[in-house]
């Protein structure tokens, strides 16, 4: 049965990855003023864009992987990644809503103690 299985990925139309980098860096920016408690929904979000769009071919995912890291260490934060999960692969859910629902089973995120 798996052999039999295939699995098509469509990702956004080439003609409309410039309007769409607009999009990620205005989300981007976003994420990175968000309050610690809107931190995960806006990073969801960030994720699922640059995911469908995937501007780089190849290494999309690690550079969204480096983007959503360098974002947490900005704001003194850890983030880890359940190893059931692929954070890209995930957001290519027909409803962006369901993935950013179930983001924090993929993803982990807690703010480190302050240091005495």
């Amino acid at each position: 049965m798996i052999r039999e299985s295939v699995a098509s990925v469509i990702h956004l139309d080439r003609f409309l990855i410039k309007d769409m980098l607009i999009t990620i860096a205005d989300l981007f920016a976003e994420t990175v003023l968000s309050s610690d408690s809107d931190f995960c929904k806006k990073n969801s979000l960030f994720r699922g864009y640059l995911a469908n769009a995937m501007p780089f071919d190849r290494g999309s995912a690690a550079i969204g992987e480096w983007f959503a890291g360098s974002m947490c260490a900005a704001r003194d934060m850890d983030i880890s990644y359940n190893p059931l999960h692929q954070v890209d692969l995930d957001s290519l859910y027909p409803l962006l809503s369901k993935f950013m629902s179930e983001y924090d089973e993929a993803v982990v995120v807690t703010k480190n103690s302050p240091t005495s």
